[in-house]
């Protein structure tokens, strides 16, 4: 029997600071036959020096764009909390109930299994959580290779709106690459720049690995619960 899922929209948001733009990439996911594939619909970059505020309204003004571009559709919501985790609680209060995932960067050869969840604070008037993924940068970026390679992957090559970050994108890949300590351990590296357009897209593909978010079209597939504890 052929299961299908989707499709389904997924936002990926690399947080910037004073020295670090931030990054979003906008993917649609879609799943057949436990396939998956990834069609980016936008990408976009923010300068240094952005406030946690100017995330959320970063994130509303992408998926405006690509919601009138491509209708409103189920959307997940996936923010790096390994350095700010303000940003996930002000994401968490704007966008629909139960859309936000975190991520947290690990120092490891690949993810962790499973999600665990993080309080990030008081949202109408309960402590809340988000559930949180434990990814690898190294698996990351190695899994971003496999997904071009595959073909799971595409880029809106024919989107003249896309190409300067589309180039900015291909520039950060250029510069990814594995390096081996002196301890003999081999780590993922981006030399000479920012790697805040690669990370996003890092993160969105890593998502998709998670069921698909609750509203997405099913047929033929049983439904699983994202995660019973991370939740409120």
């Amino acid at each position: 029997m052929t299961t299908e899922t989707g499709p389904y929209l997924i936002c990926s948001i690399d947080p910037g600071g004073t020295t670090d733009p931030a990054a979003i990439v906008v993917g649609k996911v879609h799943r057949a036959n436990h396939m998956t594939s990834v069609k980016i619909l936008h990408l976009d970059a923010l300068k240094p020096t952005v406030t946690p505020m100017a995330h959320v309204t970063f994130a509303q003004s992408a998926m405006a764009k690509v919601y009138g571009e491509v209708g409103h559709g189920t959307t997940r919501f996936i923010c790096d909390v390994s350095n700010n985790s303000a940003i996930a609680y002000l994401l968490a209060q704007a966008l629909p109930r139960d859309t936000l995932v975190g991520c947290k960067i690990i120092n490891a050869d690949s993810h962790s299994a499973g999600l665990t969840p993080m309080l990030i604070g008081d949202i109408g008037g309960r402590a809340a959580s988000i559930p949180i993924m434990n990814l690898s940068r190294k698996q990351l970026l190695l899994d971003v290779g496999v997904a071009f390679q595959s073909g799971i992957l595409s880029l809106p090559l024919t989107d003249p709106a896309q190409q300067t970050q589309m180039q900015e994108l291909k520039r950060q890949m250029s510069r990814a690459s594995m390096k081996v300590t002196p301890a003999g351990r081999q780590i993922a590296v981006i030399d000479r720049g920012h790697d805040d357009i690669l990370m996003s897209l890092a993160q969105l593909l890593a998502a998709t690995k998670l069921p698909a978010p609750r509203g997405a079209r099913r047929s033929g597939e049983r439904r699983e619960p994202l995660s019973s504890t991370a939740w409120t």
